[in-house]
């Protein structure tokens, strides 16, 4: 049985059962609001154990092999995986082993489309202040040669006031 789509962290279902819990809410169905409620709360508990066997089954890895590779005995790995409670040191090894990161599982890792269009957005504003910015840069140049000019024309004005 599939539980995760790898393409997706932890965080993204996270703020799709927030959605369907705002939906829900909308239409004030209290019953469905708390079983909604605590679907988010179980989905809050990163199931790494699950996630890590399931991996292991799609890509036709024993649990035995996964064991030598970390280094620690197959008993060992089998509870840390039921038990859902891996310690950092110990995923590091598996990712680096089964070279997939498992830590993308506990944030947002992938860019949702909202934070694409988002990122779009700021790279367009801050090409436009670029633009912006680079235009106000040459025409500050023109006033800098303006002034200078002016000064010319002022001293040489000063000059024949003095003689006159």
């Amino acid at each position: 049985m599939k539980y995760f789509d790898y393409n997706f962290s932890i965080i993204e279902y996270l703020n799709r059962l927030i959605y369907y819990l705002y939906i829900i809410v909308a239409n004030s169905n209290h019953i469905i609001y708390i079983f909604v409620l605590s679907l988010i709360l179980i989905a809050m508990q990163i199931l790494i154990g699950t996630i890590i066997r399931e991996y292991c089954d799609n890509n036709k890895i024993t649990v035995k092999k996964l064991a030598a590779l970390v280094g620690v005995t197959p008993d060992a790995l089998y509870k840390m995986i039921r038990s859902n409670q891996i310690s950092i040191n110990l995923l590091q090894r598996i990712s680096a082993a089964l070279n997939f990161n498992f830590f993308s599982y506990y944030g947002a890792t992938t860019e949702s489309e909202s934070n694409k269009q988002e990122l779009e957005a700021l790279r367009s504003a801050f090409a436009s202040q670029k633009q912006e910015m680079d235009q106000m840069k040459i025409r500050m140049q023109l006033l800098e040669q303006e002034n200078t000019y002016l000064k010319q024309i002022n001293r040489l004005l000063e000059g024949k006031s003095i003689t006159n």
